[in-house]
């Protein structure tokens, strides 16, 4: 092989060793980003649910009767002291 040729195979694999580190680096992000995209996703339906859970007490709590002072009816108790 001549000189030259010997020299161009040289550059182009210093240059697919390089190319290849900085796949195997981009690779490497990847991975790290889509494991925090899933730990965050995890935590936002945790988040979600517990909104969720809020909101179904606070609903509970509207619709609840609220016992009269006047006295309960037979077979109820009031929570407050008449």
């Amino acid at each position: 092989m001549s000189d030259d040729v010997t020299g161009l195979l040289v550059a182009i694999a210093r240059e697919n060793a390089d190319l290849r580190q900085q796949l195997a680096l981009a690779q490497d992000m990847l991975i790290e980003t889509a494991i925090d995209a899933g730990n965050m996703h995890a935590l936002v339906e945790a988040l979600r649910t517990e909104r969720d859970a809020w909101r179904d007490e606070a609903a509970r709590s509207r619709y609840r009767s609220v016992p009269t002072t006047t006295g309960s009816p037979a077979g109820t108790r009031s929570h407050f002291p008449q």
